[in-house]
C-alpha cells in the first residue's frame, strides 16, 4: 500500500502547501498575529487552504459559513504509523469550533478521494486544535484532553506534536 504522506501530497494542490520544513503556523489578522510552534514529531505536510485569491469552495453559494475554513490542516503519523490530521484554528478570544467542525468535515471528503484515486484506505484519526489567547484549562502540555467531538481548546502557543496524537 501507498505511504500516507506521499498520497496526500500527490493528490492536494501544492499552492496550498505551507511551510513544508518549517513547524511555526501563524495567522495574521488586524488584531494582531496569533502563532504556534510545533516541536518534534516525525515527518508532516502543513496546509493552509484559506488563501487570497483562491476560491476553494467554487461551487458553494454566498450561504454565511458555506466557505468556512481553519487556519492550517497538518497531515502525519504518530510513531506507531496510525495516519492523523491536525485542524488547527489559531484565534484571540471568539470560539473556533464551527471553524474546526467545518474543516474536519471538508478533511473527510479529502480523506474519501485520496482513497478512492489512490486505491489505499487510510484511516486516518481527526483532532481539532483551537488555539484561543484567553483560553481556559490546563498551560501544561502534557495535561492535554480533547472533547468528546475530539477539539482540544488550549492557550498554549509550543505543543510536541506527539502531545496531539492521542
Amino acid at each position: 500500500m501507498a505511504e500516507f504522506l506521499q498520497c496526500v501530497e500527490e493528490c492536494i494542490g501544492q499552492p496550498f502547501l505551507e511551510h513544508p520544513r518549517d513547524s511555526v503556523l501563524v495567522e495574521k489578522k488586524e488584531g494582531g498575529e496569533q502563532k504556534i510552534t510545533l516541536r518534534g514529531g516525525g515527518q508532516k505536510l502543513i496546509y493552509s487552504f484559506d488563501k487570497d485569491g483562491y476560491n476553494l469552495f467554487p461551487y458553494f453559494t454566498k450561504v454565511p459559513g458555506l466557505n468556512v475554513i481553519a487556519d492550517y490542516v497538518v497531515f502525519t503519523k504518530s510513531s506507531n504509523g496510525t495516519p492523523y490530521i491536525l485542524v488547527f484554528e489559531l484565534k484571540k478570544s471568539a470560539s473556533p469550533v464551527f471553524q474546526l467542525l467545518a474543516t474536519q468535515s471538508f478533511c473527510s471528503f479529502l480523506m474519501d478521494r485520496v482513497n478512492l484515486v489512490k486505491g489505499s484506505r487510510f484511516k486516518v484519526k481527526i483532532r481539532m486544535i483551537g488555539l484561543v489567547e484567553n483560553a481556559k484549562g490546563s498551560t501544561n502540555p502534557r495535561n492535554l484532553f480533547y472533547d468528546k467531538r475530539s477539539i482540544l481548546t488550549t492557550p498554549i502557543r509550543e505543543l510536541k506534536l506527539e502531545d496531539l496524537l492521542k
